[in-house]
């Protein structure tokens, strides 16, 4: 799958490779900042939004991205974060 940064209505979905997604593990794993992970989301930093998703991956951890990522066969993830809601956002395989 194509990485990707999308937007709808109620937030917004980012698309990662499997390359992309174990740099991703890789870097929070390693006590990666907001602004580090913002760099591999968007790496031009085209997208402000992406500032609130990095942030909202800080709090979901490496660990829950690895184990939907391991669980769905090791093709990538899709991170969605809602524009507002109690909730960071959520993870699912591609």
């Amino acid at each position: 799958m194509r990485n990707s940064i999308e937007f709808f209505w109620w937030g917004v979905q980012v698309n990662l490779d499997e390359s992309n997604t174990q740099a991703l593990v890789n870097l929070l794993d390693n006590g990666g900042n907001a602004a580090a992970v913002l760099f591999v989301l968007d790496p031009e930093l085209k997208s402000r939004v992406a500032i609130a998703l990095a942030a909202a991956l800080v709090k979901i951890g490496a660990s829950v991205i690895k184990q939907v990522d391991q669980s769905g066969g090791g093709r990538g993830v899709t991170i969605s974060h809602p524009w507002v809601g109690p909730v960071p956002g959520w993870v699912t395989a591609q």
